[in-house]
């Protein structure tokens, strides 16, 4: 009589012996986005769950987009293989930026993804140095601090360099006959009220637009005056979602943003409301006023703009602005015998 086992084992043989064999069919994983956390200015933590792996060699991780419906063409975690709950922590964000997510698992038929999920990351911190470059020095000597928004490093102050990069002085001290002339000699300029001893030592220099677009440069080595796309870029990253090719007021949040605190009377203070003002992006924005086509200083105290380094036409050049009892900023274009400050841009 045969003998039957009632259990089953497992051993071992040679490999030249011949078994029979069961096959076991392969599914597509199973997995779950479980959760965004601890979300700052560059970083978050994402949290998924495998619920099954469809077969035994599969890898799990994380997708991510600033576009919806992310995939494994997008950019990547791999967080390892196993059913289960994992986490990562996606770094190197921009800041004020929305994100999309979602956990996925690929094994040997394909790739299954959890639900999406989205996430805002924060508003650069307030004076945050840009990482290597605390500091910058101009070649008069002139010392700024620069602040990181975003992937853009700027200069918290603005430009008081009296010379081009070359070692050439900029021309100064034009009649009011003169500096309304530059329009059509294209003489790079500059103006100082002379009158208020803090104009320049608080305000910086303020600049007609042949200066600014001299090939001789006017920023530091290494830096340069923004142009119009480049100054977009630092509002849309504060305000996502604005209209930079609007031409006037836009946002409702980026001026305040970018506004220093400090009201008048203090120097270099805003006069009241001083709309929105939290200078959480770091940017210091003071309200130097400008200078006009005839040589008079105009707006301290209630507005604020800076050169970009594009043209309009023949006569005009792109600028951006703010104001004392607005929130928002202003995007537009003035004739370049105006005299504005200038904020540098790192290379």
């Amino acid at each position: 009589n045969a003998v039957f086992s009632d259990y089953d084992y497992t051993t071992y043989s040679e490999n030249r012996n011949g078994f029979s064999v069961r096959c076991l069919k392969v599914y597509l994983p199973v997995v779950n986005t479980l959760s965004v956390a601890n979300i700052n200015q560059s970083s978050a933590m994402v949290t998924g769950e495998v619920i099954s792996e469809g077969d035994q060699n599969s890898t799990r991780g994380f997708c991510y987009s600033t576009i919806s419906n992310p995939t494994i063409s997008s950019d990547t975690t791999m967080n390892g293989t196993g059913i289960g709950v994992y986490s990562d922590t996606l770094q190197n964000l921009t800041p004020s930026t929305t994100y999309y997510v979602r956990a996925y698992v690929t094994n040997s038929v394909g790739t299954s993804y959890g639900t999406e999920l989205s996430f805002t990351t924060g508003v650069s911190l307030p004076g945050i140095p840009c990482p290597g470059t605390p500091t910058v020095t101009d070649i008069d000597g002139n010392i700024y601090n620069t602040v990181q928004i975003g992937n853009q490093c700027w200069t918290q102050s603005n430009l008081k360099t009296s010379r081009y990069r070359n070692g050439d002085t900029i021309p100064t001290g034009l009649s009011n006959s003169d500096w309304w002339s530059t329009q059509f000699t294209n003489l790079g300029a500059y103006q100082i009220n002379y009158t208020i001893a803090h104009y320049d030592s608080i305000y910086g220099k303020f600049y007609n637009h042949y200066a600014v677009t001299d090939n001789r440069g006017i920023c530091p080595t290494g830096w340069h005056v923004p142009s119009k796309s480049e100054f977009d870029i630092l509002v849309y990253t504060l305000e996502p979602g604005i209209d930079t090719s609007f031409v006037g007021w836009s946002g409702s949040l980026v001026g305040g943003l970018l506004k220093s605190t400090a009201l008048s009377p203090t120097i270099g203070g805003w006069l009241q409301p001083n709309t929105g003002a939290n200078n959480l992006s770091g940017f210091l924005a003071i309200p130097s006023g400008f200078a006009d086509m005839n040589g008079g200083f105009l707006d301290e105290g209630s507005t604020t703009s800076w050169w970009t380094s594009t043209d309009v036409l023949t006569y005009n050049a792109w600028y951006r602005g703010l104001s004392h009892n607005r929130s928002s900023i202003d995007s537009n274009n003035s004739n370049r015998a105006h005299g504005l400050p200038v904020r540098c841009l790192k290379n």
